[in-house]
C-alpha cells in the first residue's frame, strides 16, 4: 500500500423526475462505487461541501466528492472556512435519548435529494410521537 492524496470533484447526481442528460439513468457515482480504496461523498449543503472537500484535500487517499448540481441551485447557506467534516460520520440530526428508550425512533440512511426531503419530515414526524437519526 502506499498514499495517493488526489481529490476529484465532480458534478452528478439525481433528482426526483429530473436526468441530466447525459447520466440519464446511469449516474456517475454507480459507476464509480465499485473503484476499490475509493473514498466517495457527496454533499446536501454549501457547508457540507466545504468541509468535505477540506477533509479530503487532507486524507491520503483517493477521494471523489459528487456535487449534487440540482440541489445545489437551490440550496443556500453560509460556510464555516474553519470546519472540515468528517470522512466516516455523517450524523445530521440525533434521535433524543428519550425516543430511544420509548423505541420510537428510527435510522433514516438516504443521499442527494433524500437529505432534504427527510430534513424536511423532521417536524412532521416528531408532531407523530417519533425521531429519526438521519
Amino acid at each position: 500500500q502506499y498514499n495517493m492524496p488526489l481529490t476529484i470533484l465532480g458534478a452528478g447526481g439525481t433528482a426526483p423526475d429530473q436526468a441530466l442528460g447525459a447520466e440519464h439513468s446511469q449516474p456517475l457515482h454507480a459507476y464509480i462505487m465499485g473503484i476499490p480504496g475509493l473514498k466517495i461523498a457527496t454533499a446536501a449543503s454549501p457547508a457540507a461541501a466545504y468541509g468535505l472537500t477540506k477533509s479530503m484535500i487532507r486524507d491520503n487517499g483517493p477521494c471523489f466528492l459528487i456535487a449534487p448540481v440540482k440541489m445545489m441551485k437551490e440550496t443556500k447557506g453560509s460556510v464555516d472556512k474553519g470546519k472540515c467534516l468528517p470522512l466516516k460520520n455523517s450524523l445530521l440530526h440525533k434521535a433524543s435519548e428519550d425516543s430511544i428508550k420509548a423505541r420510537k425512533a428510527v435510522t433514516v440512511l438516504t443521499y442527494l435529494h433524500g437529505v432534504k426531503e427527510s430534513l424536511a419530515s423532521i417536524e412532521a414526524i416528531k408532531e407523530k410521537g417519533y425521531d429519526i437519526d438521519l
